[in-house]
């Protein structure tokens, strides 16, 4: 909850815990801003289009906004995997896929 708090701040909305499923785990939902014009900022929650925002209106190419999307959207869900491990880890409900996700982030 911490980890969740710290990365989303105002805008994470909802956390449901599922601790009576055979895999203990999370979901969340984040809110994102709202522009003058009351439309969704999906940029505000999306680490992938922020950096890619940030890009385009500092005048970056396509191709620079495209590795500043990837950057940020692949390293988040590797940041989100290891944080699954973790906990799997402790709860003792590792699956076989969790650990390559694991050998797969200490390569990088």
């Amino acid at each position: 909850m911490a980890w969740l708090q710290a990365q989303w701040g105002s805008a994470l909305g909802t956390v449901v815990e599922h601790i009576d499923e055979k895999y203990p785990h999370v979901h969340f939902w984040v809110v994102p801003d709202i522009t003058a014009r009351s439309r969704l900022l999906i940029s505000s929650v999306h680490p992938g289009y922020g950096a890619a925002t940030a890009a385009a209106e500092a005048g970056e190419t396509r191709k620079q906004q495209q590795n500043a999307y990837d950057a940020l959207a692949v390293g988040k869900g590797r940041q989100v995997s290891e944080i699954d491990l973790h906990f799997a880890e402790q709860a003792g409900l590792v699956r076989r896929r969790n650990h390559k996700v694991a050998k797969r982030s200490q390569r990088i």
